[in-house]
């Protein structure tokens, strides 16, 4: 059996950061509305997740794990999702380029854990996803906090789309930024 993973936030609090598996299915889809209904600094503003649409999702994400084309991980508290980060490699010509994807629960956000947690995918990524040279990531422009963690942690803006993103009735950039591996 595995030795769990975890980690710690500043206040002393443990979250258990562990690979997604098939019993998920309901505690991602409560974590993923959740945090639409925070309408938040993700793609989904209000939306709602059915379950069928997460058992495609879990096994999608088990699949590109078991390819080595993906690394995921979850924040646990107990039995209740409260994060997630995983970081997906391109296909083809862009293989060596991967997708960054990460999100905590506002209850759960500055204290450290999104900092573990991405500095946790990453080390993964780097270590499961062959011929890995760039990750790269999208930002709302607005969301400061997320551009200092990401500079913190090596990423470099190279881009933006102005007005790429329409957030709260109104349209703000979409930030890229890249780290190389």
């Amino acid at each position: 059996m595995a030795t769990k993973r975890y980690i710690t936030g500043k206040d002393g609090t443990k979250l258990e950061v562990r690979k997604p598996r098939m019993a998920d299915l309901e505690p991602l889809t409560n974590y993923i509305n959740e945090l639409s209904d925070e309408r938040t600094y993700i793609l989904w503003q209000g939306e709602h997740a059915e379950l069928a649409q997460e058992i495609e999702y879990i096994a999608n994400i088990l699949k590109c794990i078991s390819d080595g084309t993906c690394v995921h991980l979850l924040v646990v508290d107990g039995k209740k999702v409260v994060g997630a980060g995983g970081i997906k490699a391109e296909s083809n010509v862009k293989s060596h380029v991967a997708e960054l994807n990460i999100a905590l629960l506002k209850k759960y956000r500055s204290n450290g854990f999104g900092e573990s947690l991405l500095s946790r995918v990453v080390k993964d990524a780097k270590k499961h996803i062959k011929g890995l040279k760039i990750i790269s990531l999208e930002v709302f422009g607005c969301n400061e906090v997320g551009k200092s963690l990401y500079r913190k942690l090596g990423f470099v803006k190279h881009g933006s789309l102005p007005g790429g993103i329409y957030w709260r009735g109104k349209y703000v950039d979409a930030d890229m930024m890249y780290l190389r591996v």
